[in-house]
């Protein structure tokens, strides 16, 4: 239990002013012997609740039945002004069921396993969508998960926290999105984190700008013209064409100068094709027609496989911990399938142990020596994108590459990352994300995760 914070119950009342419990051991703690009443900050929003002291009480606060969400237990701690109650976490996302005016099916689902988390921690955590902040009376309507009722729709104060997880790039520049945004940057005290998707240009522009990661950056430009992926290409032997607001390996196309011939491998339908082209406007004509949208950029290709052997790279999982410190949480290996060009599980990617295949693929190299510099520069970038965007992320997930050589390249970062697939990175992830949240919001939370 954290010094100082303890568990409190919240219930409904009947009573006409709010009331919190305490022991008389409690309340001595927090000074409050002497008191009547009591300054109770609830998310952002804030009440005066009668003092009760009791010889033996587990800490609890009764609320009005109307302003009570179905929430049975948090956490509570002492401030200057009075008590804390929380933490209270929003989850910011875009896609509404029209008929019922919540956040669509699919989307619950996807937040299940951290809303489990979430009321295993004692967080108080729900889902929301632009449309229900009312931000004159500083209330949002969400929805809340219980175990025994699954999710319910109820009313919440302005959260301490709002977590961006909007999921396309499209929906987060609506004007209800980013009303949201705007708005919660004037409200004091209200944490608002990873506030946008990461442009690949402008990602490659923040790195290559910090000395720190610049010298793990393979070349990159825009693809202007034909002229300019000519003379590109000339330089390098692989290129690697990229759409600049993508994910998930969507659209991405290899070059390779082979026998006076280029290889244009690309993935289309579930299917990893290839063609061969013989003259520069043969190739331009190719890329023109399987670019997926425009802007395109150019990437130097970094030579991850000897022979046959499919590619790989590790997907890396830093987040901000419950002290508001950057740590690795977890590192895994990708492997691509045989003909495959990225490494993505859904482009027909699979998973593997990451020291295992250190060990089988490149058995002379000091692994240890190698984990330890991959975990050295994933923590090098989210400085560098927070110094560059001006904005703070909570979470970055990262594709590092590592060449024939042994040597470290930064291919990818993505501030909204998916979940990962290994399940025990997955479950730490999420306590981690919460414990954060805790951070951001003065009350790191006291009960048990999951």
């Amino acid at each position: 239990m954290t010094p100082g914070n303890q568990p409190v119950q919240l219930k409904s009342s009947r009573a006409r002013f709010p009331r919190l419990y305490l022991s008389y051991e409690q309340a001595s703690e927090w000074q409050l012997t002497d008191v009547p009443d009591v300054r109770v900050e609830f998310g952002r929003n804030e009440f005066r609740a009668r003092l009760q002291q009791r010889a033996k009480t587990t800490g609890t606060c009764t609320l009005p039945v109307t302003n009570r969400p179905p929430v049975t237990r948090c956490t509570m701690g002492r401030t200057e002004r009075g008590v804390k109650i929380g933490p209270v976490v929003g989850v910011l996302t875009a896609k509404v069921d029209q008929k019922h005016r919540r956040p669509a099916r699919y989307q619950l689902f996807s937040f299940g396993n951290l809303a489990k988390t979430a009321w295993a921690l004692g967080v108080i955590l729900f889902v929301f969508t632009p449309d229900r902040v009312d931000w004159h009376r500083r209330k949002v309507t969400g929805l809340y998960y219980t175990p025994a009722q699954g999710w319910r729709e109820a009313v919440f104060p302005l959260p301490d926290v709002i977590y961006n997880r909007v999921a396309t790039r499209q929906a987060e520049r609506s004007r209800a999105v980013q009303d949201v945004i705007s708005r919660a940057t004037e409200v004091p005290g209200l944490n608002l984190f990873n506030p946008c998707f990461l442009n690949k240009w402008d990602l490659y522009r923040a790195l290559v700008a910090s000395p720190s990661t610049a010298p793990y950056l393979p070349e990159t430009r825009l693809l202007t013209s034909q002229m300019g992926l000519r003379r590109f290409l000339r330089r390098y032997r692989y290129v690697y064409l990229k759409p600049v607001s993508s994910s998930l390996g969507k659209g991405v196309i290899r070059l390779e100068k082979s026998r006076g011939t280029v290889k244009v491998a690309y993935r289309l339908k579930g299917k990893n094709l290839v063609r061969r082209v013989s003259s520069w406007s043969e190739l331009w004509a190719t890329v023109q027609k399987r670019r997926v949208r425009l802007p395109y950029l150019m990437q130097k290709g970094i030579r991850l496989a000897v022979g046959q052997e499919p590619i790989f790279d590790v997907r890396t999982l830093v987040q901000r911990n419950q002290a508001g410190q950057w740590q690795v949480t977890g590192m895994g290996a990708r492997v691509a399938s045989t003909s495959g060009i990225t490494t993505h599980v859904p482009n027909g990617g699979s998973i593997a142990s990451l020291v295992d295949i250190l060990h089988r693929r490149r058995p002379h190299w000091p692994a240890r020596e190698l984990l330890d510099q991959l975990h050295d520069l994933a923590l090098r970038v989210p400085p560098a994108l927070e110094a560059w965007y001006g904005h703070p992320f909570g979470e970055i997930s990262l594709d590092i590459a590592v060449d024939i050589a042994g040597r470290l390249w930064v291919l990818e970062a993505n501030a909204k990352p998916f979940k990962f697939d290994e399940t025990t990175i997955y479950a730490e992830s999420r306590c981690r994300l919460l414990q954060y949240c805790g951070y951001l919001a003065g009350l790191e939370p006291v009960a048990k995760g999951v």
